[in-house]
């Protein structure tokens, strides 16, 4: 089944068995992130285009279409802060520390509802550990387009490398990588990458002021 965003008219394929039963489907643009809606009982309105004419990108995982949830609501303007970590410390910290700050905190059951997750929703900081099994959502990440990817401070905890290694953090695509033994100072740490990220975003904002 082709499907086309309404918003960008980029255009994907949907393997038949991935098509969920129902009226309808929703969706999430990979390219775009802007939710769409297809009528299932008439079907998309360029399903019987000729396969020539699709705009595919090579970016696109047609997995990213098995949905099972629900997108995230909170008020129209709130910074979410999603949190997929294994240790219970770090999760607890990390999700009282940005509500004090006041963020919304979204979570995830398992790693499939992670990936989806952050498939549908736009955060503003991303947490996760740094597991094999979390490969899935570093690579969700590393597809993003650069405008995207560049307005989430994507972060990840793990026990490979001291905290804010710029290797680990290059290698991973985030923005900072902490230790996750550090669990003595995990709000100092974790004002440290917002303050780092703060430092990144300063030449495109620059650049979006002279060019104003």
């Amino acid at each position: 089944m082709q499907l086309t965003c309404e918003h960008c008219s980029k255009s994907f394929d949907l393997p038949e068995h991935k098509v969920p039963g129902g009226q309808k489907l929703r969706f999430a643009c990979p390219a775009c992130g802007e939710k769409n809606v297809v009528n299932l009982k008439q079907g998309s309105d360029n399903s019987n285009k000729d396969s020539k004419e699709k705009k595919q990108s090579p970016e696109v995982d047609s997995s990213k279409f098995e949905i099972t949830i629900e997108p995230d609501m909170y008020p129209p303007g709130s910074e979410v802060a999603f949190i997929f970590v294994y240790d219970s410390v770090w999760e607890e910290r990390a999700k009282q520390h940005w509500e004090a700050k006041g963020y919304y905190v979204s979570l995830a059951e398992d790693k499939n509802e992670a990936v989806q997750k952050i498939a549908l929703n736009k955060y503003s900081i991303i947490l996760i550990e740094d597991v094999p099994e979390n490969k899935p959502l570093l690579q969700e990440i590393a597809n993003w387009p650069g405008d995207k990817r560049r307005e989430i401070n994507c972060i990840i905890v793990g026990g490979h490398a001291e905290s804010f290694d710029p290797q680990q953090a290059f290698i991973n695509g985030v923005n900072s990588y902490i230790n996750i033994e550090q669990r003595d100072n995990i709000e100092e740490l974790l004002n440290n990458c917002q303050e780092n990220y703060r430092i990144f975003l300063e030449p495109w904002k620059l650049a979006e002021t002279e060019e104003a």
